[in-house]
């Protein structure tokens, strides 16, 4: 994969990863 790729893929991650933490202190 291209750096664009992996850099894309991390930041998609830690957003899914932010909104499940998130989702999990709210309830």
């Amino acid at each position: 994969m291209t750096r664009v790729g992996v850099i894309g893929l991390g930041v998609m991650g830690s957003r899914i990863a932010e909104n499940l933490y998130r989702a999990g202190l709210l309830t």
